[in-house]
């Protein structure tokens, strides 16, 4: 490789990554950076690398401690001019580390050492060449770090999930669609099995799992002696937070945390938790399936599937408006919440307490010929009968695309470029898709889908977002490990022609 490389790698703060990159490491000797918020264990050689301290860049008076610096950057405004984006989704998803109240100048002013930080970063280390996320970056400073460095003009490199069983790819950008480029072709350890290109993959059916065991969170408990043992068990988990709040993502941004401070927080969101709750039950309505409707699952928030995948439309509700002014009045579209944004008792999350509140659902019902209905009512059914399926970026596109339904995409997952997908940004786009959803009830088939799959299977390698999601052996283990470095360097080898 005639172009020297220079890799700052994230997501080390979990033992496969760091495996894969210790192999990595030993073969290319690309990687030159880590940004992790732990140290890497003394038994890797990548140990001894230069880290960013991901921890000190939480800690608002510590930023510039998180690497030795030698010189600080200025904030100009043609660089400036350039971070508006990047403001926006770094606000929000400032919420999902902290049960903080915060003063918008003072999330501004770390807005904007973050933003010294790194540019000064990447103006005394000029080598750098690439940066891997282990996903789309979702947290504030991954946010921060991935604008400064398109900036810098350094590559990203991004490793995106599929909804094949263990199938990734990467990508270098998720805000705009992904064209499998055909001169790349992944070696991967576990062939894919062409025959089962169409099922569900583990960790969807894993999802799907979670989905059902969750639906029994939105019942409300009216037992008055069951309702305080309730309250008895959200004091023992108080204790637990408090023991874990240091590596617990949702503290990383609170100067301090009493036990006091997170009872009180966990006492507030599971009477918001239970209150959202009633309100629900009380607005969904029976959906009529003999209606032209469709059909709209929401995402639980937060989560990378909407902040900051849904870019724009990361506001459900700004999406739900959007679609109501803009699709025929005739048409129903029918909203279900999802499982998993309301609680179970044992595990208050306090990240979604800002992510619903009474006026979300009582806007939504307003609407005309817009219904919020029961958890209860099964997608797949849901997905038959209607004549399209809305997401910003989840799963259900795809499932979909497999019912052989047009899917109205706001962001861009795997599959956008598949012909079934509709990107929309614009009123336009809305009008144009059901111009050609009216044309043809069929827009494509199950050929269709099945060369799809034909078509970027080699475009695809194995990978796993955590060991829970790994069944095979040590020696497939191992091979996997080898595979992504492989693949990883094969990426970085076409990305540089």
């Amino acid at each position: 490789m005639d172009k020297q490389i220079s890799i700052l790698a994230l997501g080390l703060d979990k033992n496969h990554f760091q495996e894969k990159f210790e192999y990595f490491y030993k073969e290319y000797k690309y990687l030159k950076f880590l940004l992790s918020y732990n140290p890497i264990p003394d038994n890797f050689k990548i140990s001894k690398l230069d880290r960013i301290d991901a921890s000190k860049l939480y800690d608002r008076d510590r930023i510039f401690e998180a690497f030795g610096l030698n010189k600080k950057a200025i904030l100009d405004s043609k660089f400036l001019s350039q971070m508006y984006e990047c403001e926006s989704l770094f606000f929000s998803t400032l919420d999902r580390c902290s049960t903080e109240k915060r003063s918008i100048t003072e999330d501004k002013s770390y807005f904007e050492d973050l933003l010294l930080f790194f540019k000064s970063f990447f103006e005394s280390k000029q080598d750098i060449t690439h940066i891997f996320f282990p996903s789309t970056p979702h947290f504030p400073l991954e946010i921060v770090l991935f604008y400064v460095s398109k900036y810098f003009s350094i590559k990203s490199i991004i490793l995106n999930r599929t909804d094949f069983n263990n199938k990734f790819f990467f990508r270098e950008d998720w805000r705009h669609i992904h064209h499998f480029n055909k001169n790349i072709k992944y070696n991967s350890v576990i062939p894919f099995d062409f025959t089962k290109g169409k099922q569900e993959s583990g960790f969807v059916k894993y999802s799907n799992k979670l989905n059902e065991s969750s639906k029994d969170n939105f019942k409300v408990e009216s037992n008055p002696l069951k309702l305080l043992l309730s309250y008895y068990k959200l004091f023992k988990i108080s204790i637990n937070y408090f023991k874990g709040r240091k590596d617990s993502s949702i503290y990383y941004l609170n100067k301090r945390t009493t036990w006091l401070d997170i009872f009180i927080s966990i006492i507030k969101r599971f009477k918001k938790d239970r209150s959202l709750k009633v309100l629900y039950g009380k607005l969904i309505k029976e959906p009529d399936l003999t209606n032209e409707y469709i059909y709209f699952p929401l995402h639980f928030q937060p989560e990378r599937s909407t902040d900051p995948e849904g870019l724009h439309f990361s506001n459900q509700l700004t999406t739900i408006h959007f679609l109501r002014d803009t699709i025929p009045s005739n048409i129903f579209l029918y909203i279900k919440e999802h499982p998993r944004q309301f609680d179970n008792i044992n595990f208050p999350d306090l990240r979604k307490n800002l992510y619903r509140n009474e006026n979300f659902y009582k806007k939504i019902s307003s609407l005309e010929n817009t219904e919020l209905i029961s958890i209860n009512k099964h997608s797949d059914i849901m997905i038959e009968k209607s004549i399209a399926v809305v997401t910003l970026t989840g799963s259900s596109g795809w499932q979909a695309i497999k019912k052989l339904k047009p899917t109205l995409i706001f962001g861009y997952p795997w599959y956008a470029n598949f012909k079934g997908c509709f990107h929309i940004k614009t009123k336009s786009d809305i009008k144009m898709a059901f111009s050609k959803i009216n044309e043809s009830k069929s827009l494509f088939t199950g050929d269709d889908v099945t060369n799809y799959i034909k078509l970027i299977k080699d475009k695809l390698f194995d990978a796993y977002i955590g060991s829970f999601f790994f069944t095979g052996d040590e020696q497939d283990y191992n091979k996997i490990v080898q595979m992504f470095s492989n693949n990883l360097n094969e990426f970085i080898k076409i990305d540089i022609k």
